[in-house]
């Protein structure tokens, strides 16, 4: 049996959907041959909608470690009220803990809180183990670029540089990615070269 470590910040009771697919691929993991752990932010530290039941959906022998986060009241004052931001250093030191002690064959981030995802070329280069990135969303994209300010997401103009800056230093080690658009891996191909 193989032993996959998933990343994935937002978790049950966490009501969010970028940790579905974690969710529901879980019981399936151990009949492919994968023993999973999952690492998570502890849902304390969101302020996300919650729904106590979904953890009724996770496998009882599915291992969940959880990390904290640096408090959203303060790091939204300095613009990073993302998770991925606010528990970057906690996943850390928590993955370096993990993997310092037990043997996994594979880190998989499933996430849409993509900053999170520059940790694996990181853990690739201290441990030696590969990673995988289910790519749920484009990351970097040059959608709202041509948009008129008003158009535009808040914060859109440092989000745009701090993605354009982050999404080389994950996919230029990643060992492969998943997704539900080819589009999506077409659009990183062409963004990486460039």
């Amino acid at each position: 049996m193989k032993k996959v470590l998933i990343i994935s910040p937002y978790f049950p009771p966490s009501n969010t959907p970028d940790m579905q697919r974690v969710r529901m691929s879980l019981p399936y993991f151990k009949q492919f041959g994968w023993e999973a752990e999952v690492v998570v932010v502890d849902s304390h530290y969101t302020d996300l909608q919650k729904d106590e039941l979904l953890i009724q959906t996770i496998p009882v022998d599915i291992k969940i470690h959880t990390v904290k986060a640096l408090n959203k009241s303060w790091t939204a004052k300095l613009g990073f009220g993302n998770i991925a931001f606010r528990s970057y250093a906690a996943y850390k030191q928590k993955v370096n803990e993990l993997l310092g002690k037990e043997k996994f064959d594979l880190v998989y981030f499933s996430t849409t809180q993509f900053a999170i995802c520059t940790l694996g070329a990181y853990w690739k280069k201290r441990f030696g183990i590969p990673y995988v990135i289910d790519m749920q969303d484009p990351w970097h994209s040059d959608y709202y670029r041509d948009k008129p300010k008003h158009q535009q997401p808040p914060k859109y103009w440092l989000s745009y540089r701090i993605n354009k800056y982050l999404e080389p230093k994950a996919m230029l080690q990643v060992d492969g990615l998943i997704s539900v658009s080819e589009s999506y891996i077409s659009v990183l191909k062409i963004g990486i070269r460039s």
